[in-house]
């Protein structure tokens, strides 16, 4: 592929080759054969680790259907901690917020937990149907785990975040299909035909010929999160978060010789064992935009 653009890059006034070569090395450093690209992709979310003067604001709230106002306590551990109590009712209707605010909090990962639920709640028939974080849409949702009876946020720059704690008497259907976690381990990455195509200043189309890679894939926040590692030769991290609809969505993104660059990646389960998936991506530059898309199968090679 290298050799193809030399030949190319001796006819003056085609600089813009230069930048196709760049864009196909870094189509390469996702799920491709080459290892040029110095990219630098979107690092999982950490407490503690991003700049504390861009502040969010975690909120846990919860509500019980039927109303339930007897004074009883939750109690929450972690972000934000401390107690809510189900009183202050006025014709069946809480009269205050129930509630617990953590404000300024810098970019990142916090979990709260209901750690303590007052006997009399449970002994009324109500138990933890559901946690919902506000925050679908975000590129890091937050989301929420009724078995652990946890909420993860995930805050992004100047976001406020709440996640609701629903009790209810009448156990609620789930509210998406349940989600098949791929296995943790090795992966073999079998990369279909492709194609690079160019329009603008100038017209080009080559084919992005079939490779398979390995690497590996490792799950965590109850498989809402997956960190693929070692697809190329340059060993490039890439990490998908999962969907409402259980597909997964990540996006490498960097710069090469100063030409902003992303490519996105879906990710589909088909069980397991086996998942499917597409590539896409787009340059402009000089008057000329190139996209490139692929397809790809991974298929589970053993832990």
């Amino acid at each position: 592929m290298v050799r193809f653009f030399d030949r190319l890059s001796g006819k003056k006034g085609l600089y813009i080759f230069t930048v196709l070569l760049v864009f196909i090395v870094v189509a390469a450093f996702a799920l491709v054969e080459t290892a040029d690209a110095e990219m630098s992709g979107p690092a999982e979310i950490e407490s503690g680790h991003q700049n504390e003067a861009l502040a969010g604001t975690a909120t846990v709230e919860v509500v019980t259907e039927p109303v339930l106002c007897n004074g009883a306590r939750l109690r929450f551990t972690g972000v934000p901690s401390g107690e809510i109590v189900l009183s202050g009712c006025e014709d069946g209707q809480p009269t205050s917020a129930r509630t617990l605010v953590a404000p300024n909090l810098p970019v990142g990962q916090r979990t709260s937990t209901l750690s303590f639920i007052d006997p009399s709640i449970i002994n009324a028939g109500y138990t933890l149907v559901a946690v919902r974080c506000d925050d679908r849409e975000s590129q890091t949702p937050s989301v929420g785990n009724v078995a652990n009876k946890r909420a993860t946020f995930r805050l992004d720059t100047n976001e406020s975040v709440k996640c609701t704690f629903f009790l209810s008497t009448i156990p609620e259907p789930p509210e998406t299909p349940s989600c098949v976690c791929p296995k943790e381990g090795r992966w073999s990455v079998k990369n279909h035909l492709g194609r690079m195509a160019c329009t603008g200043s100038f017209t080009f189309a080559h084919p992005l010929p079939p490779v398979t890679v390995n690497g590996t894939i490792r799950a965590s926040d109850e498989c809402a999160t997956l960190v693929a590692e070692g697809m190329s030769a340059d060993e490039a991290t890439i990490t998908f978060r999962r969907n409402p609809n259980c597909s997964y969505k990540g996006t490498v993104g960097g710069e090469q010789g100063g030409i902003p660059m992303e490519i996105h990646f879906t990710l589909d389960v088909v069980n397991q064992e086996r998942m499917t998936g597409a590539l896409s991506s787009t340059v402009n530059e000089q008057g000329a935009t190139c996209n490139m898309n692929r397809t790809y199968e991974m298929d589970f090679s053993g832990q």
